[in-house]
């Protein structure tokens, strides 16, 4: 039996992969130069499916980097030259905020326990921040942000940037991008690719912002600081070799999900599926929803709290040939985690059920 994972990244391989790997491979496209007109029309190419895909409009720029975690460090090092302001409620959410740390800013936060989500609407920015710095999906928790309340807050505060990390929501993600002026994710969740990639959607106001602290005398980051990577995406190459494959890969993916009806009928099977485990979970006696209020509840990493041995559950699952994620860092002990992607289906799903029933005996 072929293993399926359901892990919450990396996760199972989109279907397209296998067919655009070996494409990959027997074009050559592994070996080419990241100098090429070859390479710019991939650039390009895959740029374009992207914005078919996640509705980003021509204001914002898309550049490929290393991962999202460098993203972060982009959008940190080019855009803050003081404070950056960040709502913290799992792992990845305090990573973009230790980051800012990291690179000496004097970062500030709210911050809620682990499986609580924010209500945006009710915070108040301190005056010092210049980027407001959001996890629209909290990886580690299954929490998730509501997009008017992002694009509230931009409404409440237009002169300060605001960042988003959409890493294992997009693109299901219903992102404004009148309201947001950078985004970011990695490719190895909701597209289904092998690790190795991360993609950065930012505006001009984040460029112009970069090209202030620069002239200002301090340090914006070395050869893929903003800047850079504007010169380049300019005329559809990177400052360095980059992941070539994966950006081919990407935009085959990204291009057969616009051709399978778009974001809109990617989201109708999530949610599908979504309620689908939900139901399951509020009739069970043995696990429940880990995150309580529906409306923080994120329907791409479903994490659910389990009545028992969660190692047990977890081997009993794998052997129905399914694979799940644990709960991350202090929850490993009492959750698993359940990705919910484009890859995924009804039938993985019914699989899932069945074995979280027998799990449970």
């Amino acid at each position: 039996m072929t293993p399926i994972y359901l892990t919450p990244g990396p996760t199972a391989l989109h279907p397209k992969i296998e067919q655009l790997a070996s494409e990959a491979l027997r074009t050559g496209i592994c070996s080419i130069s990241h100098r090429s007109k070859d390479f710019e029309a991939i650039y390009r190419t895959t740029a374009t499916a992207l914005r078919d895909l996640m509705n980003v409009p021509d204001s914002h720029n898309i550049f490929f980097l290393g991962s999202a975690h460098e993203a972060m460090e982009r959008l940190i090092q080019g855009c803050v030259k003081e404070s950056s302001f960040h709502f913290v409620n799992g792992a990845f959410s305090k990573r973009f905020f230790d980051i800012a740390t990291e690179c000496g800013k004097s970062a500030l936060k709210a911050e809620l326990p682990l499986g609580e989500g924010f209500n945006l609407d009710i915070y108040e920015i301190p005056q010092a921040a210049e980027m407001i710095c959001l996890t629209h999906n909290e990886t580690s928790t299954g929490v998730w942000l509501k997009e008017e309340q992002i694009n509230n807050l931009k409404r409440r505060y237009p002169d300060r940037l605001i960042a988003v990390d959409i890493v294992s929501s997009a693109p299901y993600a219903r992102i404004n991008y009148q309201y947001v002026d950078a985004a970011f994710f990695s490719v190895q969740k909701l597209f289904g690719l092998p690790a190795g990639l991360g993609v950065l959607i930012a505006n001009a106001r984040c460029i112009d912002r970069a090209a202030l602290i620069e002239a200002s005398g301090l340090e914006i980051g070395s050869y893929h600081n903003l800047l850079h990577l504007k010169n380049f995406a300019d005329t559809f190459q990177t400052p360095a070799t980059p992941n070539v494959l994966g950006i081919y890969l990407l935009g085959g993916v990204s291009r057969e999900l616009v051709a399978a009806g778009g974001a809109d009928a990617l989201r109708a099977g999530i949610d599908q599926r979504s309620r689908m485990l939900v139901d399951f979970l509020e009739r069970s006696e043995h696990y429940a929803p880990a995150v309580s209020d529906p409306e923080f509840r994120s329907r791409t990493v479903i994490t659910i709290k389990v009545n028992g041995e969660v190692d047990r559950c977890r081997r009993v699952i794998q052997d129905h040939g399914l694979h799940v994620g644990s709960g991350y860092g202090e929850l490993r002990k009492s959750q698993i985690r359940i990705a919910n992607f484009s890859m995924h289906t009804d039938r993985d799903y019914e699989r899932l059920l069945e074995a979280l029933s027998a799990a449970s005996r």
